[in-house]
């Protein structure tokens, strides 16, 4: 999976610092309008036209709603968090 380096935004949810976005699928950087998932505290932001995130509005919000992308990358980081705790233990 690709990572790509995006402009420094803050998590409007849990305050932690955003660098980086990798694509669920596809592979190509993110652009402009595409959602942006905090890995800590898993909040649906999305990307602005300066590339810094912002809450969806509420129509995105409807728009979004069991997206089979967001729902997929969702999972992952449940399995990823699942992961994570039993390697802590």
């Amino acid at each position: 999976m690709k990572t790509y380096r995006v402009p420094d935004s803050i998590c409007i949810n849990c305050g932690k610092s955003l660098t980086a976005a990798s694509p669920v699928t596809g592979g190509r950087a993110p652009q402009p309008g595409d959602i942006a998932i905090c890995l800590d505290c898993r909040h649906l932001q999305v990307y602005a036209d300066d590339m810094k995130i912002r809450n969806l509005t509420d129509d995105e919000v409807v728009e979004v709603a069991g997206d089979e992308e967001i729902v997929l990358a969702m999972n992952m980081l449940g399995g990823f968090d699942k992961w994570r705790k039993r390697r802590e233990e």
